[in-house]
This record gives C-alpha cells, sequence and structure tokens, in this order.
C-alpha cells in the first residue's frame, strides 16, 4: 500500500458556525471527517479506532470549549490512531510505535472564533 505524503503545513478548517453549541450545529461530525481524512490514508488495520476517536469528540468538543480551545495530538499509525493530550503519553506512543514508518502525528486545535467552529492541524515532525 502506498502511503500518501502527510500534510507538511499547518491547515486551519472551517467547521460551522455561527453559535455556540458544537453539537448543534455539526461541529463533531466536521471535525471527525478531518480526522477521518488524515488518517484513511494510513490506517491498514484497526479501523475501529475511528469510532472511539469520534465518541471521544462527542465527549470533549462541547460548548465549554467557547472562549478556549480543545487541543490534542492526533497520532496515526498503520494499526490505528490515538487521541492524546498528556505530553508523557505521547512520548509513549512515539516510543511504542517507532518502528512504523507511516506514524504521522498531528498537533489538533479546535476554537470557536466568534461564534465560527476552526479546526488548526499542524504536522510534528517524528520524535
Amino acid at each position: 500500500m502506498s502511503i500518501a505524503p502527510a500534510p507538511t503545513a499547518t491547515t486551519e478548517t472551517f467547521l460551522g458556525g455561527f453559535g455556540t453549541d458544537p453539537a448543534a450545529l455539526s461541529v463533531v461530525a466536521s471535525a471527525f471527517g478531518e480526522l477521518v481524512k488524515l488518517a484513511a490514508p494510513v490506517v491498514e488495520r484497526y479501523h475501529s479506532d475511528l469510532f472511539r476517536d469520534a465518541e471521544w469528540l462527542q465527549a470533549n468538543l462541547t460548548a465549554d470549549v467557547v472562549g478556549g480551545a480543545l487541543t490534542f495530538w492526533y497520532v496515526v499509525r498503520t494499526n490505528g490512531t490515538y487521541l492524546v493530550q498528556d505530553t508523557q503519553w505521547l512520548a509513549a506512543v512515539r516510543n511504542a510505535w517507532q518502528y512504523d514508518e507511516a506514524l504521522q502525528v498531528y498537533s489538533v486545535a479546535v476554537l470557536n472564533r466568534r461564534g465560527s467552529w476552526i479546526m488548526l492541524i499542524a504536522p510534528e515532525a517524528s520524535a
């Protein structure tokens, strides 16, 4: 399987708006769609991780994010995905899967700017 090249620059995506409730505005679904775009070219096994990713977004991307940001790292590998918010856990995941040449790590932020929901995705260098 050929691996699609990973994005090399920060991308900013409009997820929906204009309001403060991401669930009512389909922001969660749009954010999940952006994660699927990152994972689809890489993940070969454990696609069920994407279901867990959707559940995590549903639970964590709430109106409480308004005025702040939901930030996390998204780890994509041939054997699934991880959503990580802790730097120690991120280091452990990177260490455990360092042999996976397809391993990609993205810094992600979802924020509300004056009622518009935005997702920032930045690729991180391999460590």
